[in-house]
């Protein structure tokens, strides 16, 4: 059905006010114009009216509550663009920590492909919460407009805090609510459009309407009513006088229509079809069309689709506000309840799901809602929409979300970025669930989450044994994955555990093995991705020329850059493994890879990776420069990392000083490397390699031969001849320093 959420209003009946189509006309020059003024003295018709008069191509967005979750305005701004080969990005988890950066990417191809002159509205921009990320994307997408585009915002308010800077570098025109009252010549044009056999009544009626949009229409239809305008009272804000002239009128209207109303003000929007749907009236959708036509505070949205898809059918929020208000004193709980229900799935029939959920919540209709989210969290999560999902389960009771795995498995699939210890008792209480049940799919999936969420918290590699062990459990109860996709994602994450924890595991050749052959295969650019940890399991155990074998297809993701920008993260995230093989062109590849986080906004905290694995490519060349560069990079953001990043930033701090001939610097920073115990033991044999090099250098023999003896136990552990490779390199060189030509 058509969305409200992204259609132009069709007005009708509607003055066209000249005196400020010129003032908009004016204020062209600047690329924002800000509309802002009271409820009901008519900014969306001001606006519906001009584009209309001046003909001018148009998108139109209705910022509601729900925009608290930003990713809802990529995805409808994407569904209601011109459409290209490609697709507009969504702001999926991956890009969320990069907001900044997805937004100018975004809206720089959202422009690109509007013809100018073009203009965007945006309408109620004060039911925007005051913390919504939707203000810094608002900073960001109005400074990229390019010459020929405009942004209309229409709001109650004045712009925020966050927009202060477009004023006062003169790129917004401000129009307010003084300018936006009806002058009392346009008070009569809209007195003779409205009432045009009752002109004698309009004496005294600018006064009382106060130049007010709402106050005249509602005159103007007391006056056909009542055949005359009966004073209001005196000294009442404008939503008292609109409350007590709309109950006048709506006393007057039949049973039938003041059902329709009463029903119709549960949604935020209705067709004709839905109207009848929850009221039973069969007339339901023509009290919705006459109200229309005579702009009674009832506005109608084209169907998205054209002439052949039904219109919308939105209240304006004074009246809707009555009308619940209303139907407070007028229905029962029950009565309310039910209307709530039924409203609800007229809503999810017609794809209208968020709203849907809003009707459940507000019934406290928990099994519903709890339906609701297993019907839609997949596309959801697609889309980007993670603040949604998780919305509608933080209204679900504890104890519910405890009974049914697929919530929990749910609710951890949108905390997994902000908040991956508390996805992991989430899967944990998911994965006991699906066992439970014999849910084979749902036991791998939340297996393979609890990984990434380790992964993602990048402090402690011991969280892997638990899941590790839980893996052969349930090959056991589950022998035969449910498809190819979960098993990939399993072998991924089995392997990547491993990797980083037990690389002497028995199983690890296994699993290798599988996730070459597995993401060779696949034809998605992000499954065939999954191959990098093909790479980073060879090249610790010192098999480089399996290593690779995986390469080309590595390369090949890696060129797909900003088209398929997580999949050439992922082909470029063991770059510094790449170099060790001796591959071409990895430093280059590690600046492309910086590059594409910073323009699309993808995986931030890979900056991490990239900025430091530059830095031991640099040392190893010998360009302490930008060996510097890229450490002082990285510090500025230390505090955000998770402590498996300083695993490499002290010890090649601890290189660099060496390098740089300061011995007591480098033995500082060996200290600290040592301190930093996260459990992966590739991480601690290197950084003990590189302080025993340091300790040596600084005269603490005995601290190096001990730190040395450690690290060739660890190789033998891990099973890893490149490790002990290159600690019995290390020894030589020691046992040479210390003038003995042959190891003891």
């Amino acid at each position: 059905m058509a969305l409200a959420k992204t259609t132009r209003p069709v007005v009708s009946r509607a003055i066209r006010r000249a005196r400020l189509f010129r003032r908009l006309d004016a204020a062209r020059a600047r690329p924002v114009t800000w509309i802002s003024g009271p409820a009901g003295i008519g900014k969306t018709t001001l606006a519906a009216t001009y584009l209309s008069a001046r003909r001018l191509r148009a998108l139109w967005y209705q910022v509601d509550a729900g925009d608290v979750d930003v990713a809802g305005l990529f995805y409808y701004l994407g569904l209601a663009a011109p459409r290209r080969r490609r697709p507009l990005p969504l702001l999926t988890a991956e890009y969320q920590a990069g907001l900044s950066a997805f937004t100018r990417r975004f809206f720089r191809e959202l422009y690109a492909r509007l013809r100018p002159p073009f203009v965007i509205v945006f309408d109620n921009y004060q039911d925007a919460p005051a913390k919504a990320p939707l203000h810094e994307v608002m900073r960001e997408a109005l400074a990229e407009i390019p010459p020929g585009g405009r942004v209309i915002v229409l709001s109650r308010a004045d712009p925020p805090r966050a927009l202060a800077r477009l004023r006062a570098t003169r790129m917004m025109e401000v129009i307010d609510a003084g300018e936006l009252k009806f002058t009392a010549p346009e008070s009569r044009a809209i007195w003779h459009r409205l009432v045009p056999r009752a002109a004698g009544h309009q004496r005294g009626l600018h006064d009382m309407a106060r130049g007010w949009a709402a106050g005249l229409v509602l005159l103007a239809e007391h006056a056909k009513a009542q055949s005359r305008v009966r004073h209001a009272p005196s000294g009442r804000t404008s939503e008292v006088l609109f409350d007590y002239f709309a109950r006048e009128l709506f006393t007057h209207m039949d049973a039938d229509a003041q059902s329709v109303l009463l029903h119709a003000a549960f949604l935020p929007g209705l067709t004709a079809t839905m109207a009848v749907a929850i009221t039973g009236v069969p007339t339901a959708g023509d009290v919705l069309a006459n109200l229309s036509r005579q702009s009674y505070f009832t506005t109608r949205h084209a169907g998205a689709e054209g002439a052949h898809s039904e219109p919308v059918y939105e209240l304006h929020p004074l009246f809707r506000r009555f009308l619940l208000a209303e139907g407070e004193r007028r229905l029962t709980p029950a009565r309310r309840g039910a209307i709530q229900r039924a409203g609800a799935r007229a809503l999810e029939a017609a794809d209208r799901a968020e709203d849907a959920a809003s009707l459940l919540r507000d019934a406290k209709d928990w099994r519903a809602l709890a339906k609701l989210v297993r019907d839609h969290a997949r596309s959801l999560l697609a889309q980007g929409r993670n603040r949604t999902l998780d919305g509608w389960l933080r209204s679900l009771p504890e104890p519910l979300i405890a009974q049914d795995p697929w919530l929990s498995y749910w609710r951890a699939a949108c905390r997994l970025g902000p908040a991956p210890r508390e996805a992991r008792q989430d899967c944990d209480q998911a994965l006991a669930g699906f066992r439970a049940s014999g849910d084979a799919a749902g036991a791998y999936l939340a297996w393979s989450s609890a990984v990434v969420s380790i992964l993602y918290e990048a402090e402690s590699a011991r969280h892997f044994d638990r899941w590790i062990a839980l893996l052969d459990d349930l090959q056991r109860e589950f022998p035969k994955f449910p498809s190819e996709e979960i098993e990939t994602r399993v072998a991924s994450g089995m392997l990547s555990a491993l990797t980083w924890r037990q690389p002497q595991h028995p199983d690890a050749p296994r699993w290798a093995d599988r996730v070459f052959e597995l993401s060779r295969r696949q034809q998605d650019p992000l499954a065939r991705s999954h191959g990098f940890a093909w790479v980073m399991y060879h090249v610790q155990t010192g098999d480089f020329a399996r290593a690779a074998l995986m390469m080309p297809q590595l390369w090949e993701l890696a060129r797909l850059g900003e088209s398929h920008p997580l999949a050439a993260v992922n082909a470029l995230a063991p770059i510094v493994w790449m170099w060790v093989t001796g591959e071409e062109g990895s430093r280059r590849a590690a600046l492309d890879g910086i590059e594409l986080i910073r323009t699309t906004g993808i995986l931030p905290e890979a900056l991490h990776t990239f900025t430091l694995e530059s830095a031991a490519m640099a040392l190893s060349d010998g360009d302490l420069v930008a060996a510097r560069r890229w450490l002082q990079e990285f510090a500025k953001d230390r505090a955000r990392a998770g402590r498996a990043y300083l695993t490499w930033y002290h010890p090649y701090v601890t290189w660099e000083a060496l390098l740089s001939g300061d011995v007591g610097r480098a033995a500082s920073s060996a200290r600290a490397a040592l301190q930093c115990d996260t459990g992966r033991p590739l991480d601690e044999a290197l950084g003990r390699l590189i302080a025993v090099q340091a300790l040596h250098e600084a005269g603490e023999r005995r601290e190096a031969r001990r730190n040395l003896a450690q690290t060739l136990a660890l190789a033998e552990t891990m099973r890893s001849p490149f490790i002990e490779f290159m600690a019995r390199l290390l020894e030589a060189h020691i046992e040479l320093e210390e003038g003995r030509d042959e190891a003891p």
